[in-house]
């Protein structure tokens, strides 16, 4: 079973530079954790301060309960998997792999070449070493591949026998700092679905540093978004992208990126130039920003009747991505560029329709909808039709 993990308020700086700001987490035994974020956003730092390459200047890393402050990294019951495969060129496979077996449970007797073997107790711990390669070797798929050298490997063999290196130590906690990223594409796909898979046989625990969001939604069971050294928010992939509690989350969240509108909250109602929006807020006057996202969005040659929200545009160009569409749009009273994503089939109809011609108007009920403050953060709202006939009904009991 894996380890427990919690993060408490933990803070580093560089100088006058904060790269940590009172991170806090909270991760249970068996889960697959992301550490999301853009390229400088302190994921990586978090990371080694975990593993203890780095001290924090402020808070504290519990592992099964335990502070690991003064408790050195081969102590702590983790293993580390980075870009780098860092294999040893001129060993076999297997050789890297029992090395950190070796270090470990073997003496400086023991490990002398030769002699070594022949030292007291050297069978047992040599059987036991050799049992638990094969193991972790068999684990990743690569146990017919123990005696090759890693320059006879491909990308994706090497990064399966850094995965086993770190296994076979049966660690309680996993670090991987973006294991994948060296890989093709296709490569990367099945590696993630094997990643996962492992997680669950083994019930680790997976502390998984990505820029990609693809990865990271693909995986894990929760993310933690990082921006600017602090945590934006930490939910469950489909938490982050339907309820982003800061704008910032859902700009970074979603491919393609969510549209965004200068608004402001003006007598408790949304006001966007070029977009007819009623929406209504308990919230006072201020700027704010409008965001619908563009698979939330329907194109018509009809001017809407009833939507919450509808912007008339023109239709500029049209990107097919395989069985999904991209119709990208320009608001006709200010020019702003809106995207809006389909199933190619719809298009198709909606050509043969004739529905894409003429006047064009982009519309939306509400959902994949988000309003977030002059700070950011997320504002709540309805439908300000629905809240006048509520208010207007009250007012005639």
């Amino acid at each position: 079973m894996g380890s427990t993990l919690r993060i408490q308020d933990v803070s580093m700086s560089f100088g006058a530079i904060s790269v940590l700001k009172q991170i806090n987490l909270d991760i249970r035994a068996g889960s697959f954790v992301s550490l999301l974020g853009p390229s400088g956003c302190g994921k990586s730092t978090l990371l080694r301060v975990i593993a203890g390459f780095e001290a924090q200047q402020l808070g504290s890393i519990l592992i099964d309960g335990r502070a690991v402050e003064d408790v050195p990294p081969r102590a702590r019951n983790l293993a580390m998997v980075f870009q780098s495969y860092a294999l040893y060129p001129h060993m076999t496979v297997s050789e890297n792999i029992s090395l950190p077996l070796e270090m470990e449970l073997l003496s400086a007797v023991q490990r002398l070449p030769l002699v070594g073997r022949m030292a007291a107790g050297s069978k047992t711990v040599w059987t036991d070493i050799r049992r638990r390669v094969l193991d972790a070797s068999c684990s990743v798929q690569i146990d017919h591949l123990l005696e090759r050298r890693p320059s006879q490997l491909s990308g994706g063999q090497r990064q399966r026998v850094a995965l086993a290196r770190a296994l076979v130590r049966s660690p309680g906690l996993f670090l991987m700092d973006e294991p994948l990223s060296n890989l093709d594409a296709k490569l990367r796909v099945a590696m993630r679905s094997e990643l996962v898979s492992l997680n669950k046989q083994l019930e680790s625990t997976i502390l998984y540093v990505t820029h990609d969001q693809t990865e990271a939604m693909a995986m894990s069971d929760k993310i933690a978004l990082m921006m600017g050294g602090s945590v934006l928010q930490y939910d469950a992939p489909e938490v982050l992208y339907t309820k982003p509690g800061h704008l910032d989350v859902a700009t970074f969240i979603g491919q393609p990126a969510i549209n965004c509108f200068t608004a402001r909250i003006q007598n408790n109602t949304i006001v966007s130039d070029g977009v007819d929006c009623k929406l209504w807020t308990e919230y006072p006057n201020q700027e704010s920003t409008l965001a619908i996202r563009p698979e939330a969005l329907a194109i018509t040659n009809k001017q809407p009747d009833g939507a919450l929200i509808s912007i008339p545009v023109t239709l500029d160009r049209v990107e097919l991505l395989g069985s999904e569409i991209l119709l990208w749009c320009s608001n006709k009273a200010t020019g702003q560029s809106v995207v809006v994503q389909t199933r190619a089939t719809f298009h198709r109809r909606l050509i043969d329709q004739g529905k894409l011609s003429g006047d064009l108007w982009l519309e939306t009920d509400g959902a994949g909808t988000h309003v977030f403050d002059r700070n950011g953060k997320a504002v709540q709202f309805g439908d300000a039709e629905l809240v006048t006939a509520v208010s207007k009904g009250g007012a005639t009991q």
